[in-house]
């Protein structure tokens, strides 16, 4: 429950303010929430996390869970880098920043990261993303066995978790055996509660498999929950002209490209400008925004 968290950590915060542990804990809580919110919450919230990260450090600048927490929140991967190694050169044991470090790593070279989520592991067995984490840098190195077996150890640890199922279906994407995965996914709840799991487990797969119309309603049920995700009025806009309605997708696409080029724009909106760009069939354009980010 991490809104409750937060409220706790501001609660502690507001009775002492040099409470420096609590402000990196709230850094991290805040972190966690944008990171599964998709980029849905308020906007007013955005940048708060890494606000409170430095906040942390600058009352206590040897604090490990203050680095961590600079870590998690940093915008750019360098930065993310630097603080992760004060972390864990003050504390080695902190499986969390082991973790963290094998994120930072996975999509740059996932057979480097593996190592790192299975230290952390040892460190802290609790930390069952390592399995899902593993699995999804094993597939990314296309070795589906190897993959389902870490999905298979982290369902034995962590049963209840959702992503078990989420990653299956995202291992039969990548073979673009899209009609299994829809349907492993069709009745799962879970879904819909998160927005990037949403349009990748059912908008892209249904667009992939040039179902369209399809693609198009799943993809309007999307933005009518979480009406600030990029991404998700990005794939809604490719679907839109995938599916017969290109002055409607060309018009939403034109929206996201002007907001990102403002100057003031995050790399995450970028990001989605090239999205909008792809899902128009303007690769120069697309190839210019992944530049620009």
């Amino acid at each position: 429950d991490r809104s409750r968290a937060i409220a706790l950590f501001d609660q502690a915060i507001e009775r002492d303010p040099q409470l420096v542990e609590a402000r990196a804990s709230l850094a991290q809580a805040l972190y966690l929430e944008e990171f599964y919110a998709g980029g849905t919450r308020d906007p007013g919230s955005e940048g708060r996390a890494i606000r409170e990260a430095e906040a942390a450090l600058a009352v206590d600048p040897d604090l490990p869970a203050a680095h961590m927490a600079v870590a998690l929140a940093s915008p750019t991967i360098s930065r993310a880098a630097s603080a992760l190694a004060r972390a864990i050169s003050a504390d080695p044991s902190n499986g969390e920043a082991w973790h963290h470090a094998g994120d930072l790593l996975s999509e740059l070279d996932p057979e480097r990261a593996i190592p790192l989520y299975r230290a952390s592991l040892v460190l802290e067995p609790t930390i069952d993303a390592n399995h899902r984490d593993t699995a999804a840098a094993l597939a990314a190195l296309g070795d589906r066995a190897e993959a389902e077996r870490a999905i298979a150890a982290g369902e034995a640890a962590r049963p209840d978790r959702p992503w078990w199922k989420q990653m299956r279906a995202r291992l039969d994407i990548q073979e673009r055996q899209f009609d299994r995965a829809l349907a492993a996914l069709a009745t799962e709840p879970s879904v819909e509660s998160t927005p990037i799991v949403w349009a990748m487990a059912r908008v892209v797969p249904l667009a992939m498999a040039g179902r369209a119309a399809e693609a198009r309603k799943e993809g309007e049920r999307l933005v009518a929950k979480f009406p600030v995700f990029c991404e998700g009025r990005a794939l809604l806009a490719g679907a839109d002209v995938d599916s017969g309605e290109r002055e409607r997708g060309e018009a939403a696409a034109r929206e996201i490209m002007l907001a990102a080029r403002h100057q003031d724009a995050p790399p995450s909106l970028r990001a989605c400008a090239a999205l909008a760009a792809a899902g128009m069939g303007q690769a120069a354009q697309a190839g210019d925004w992944l530049g620009r980010v």
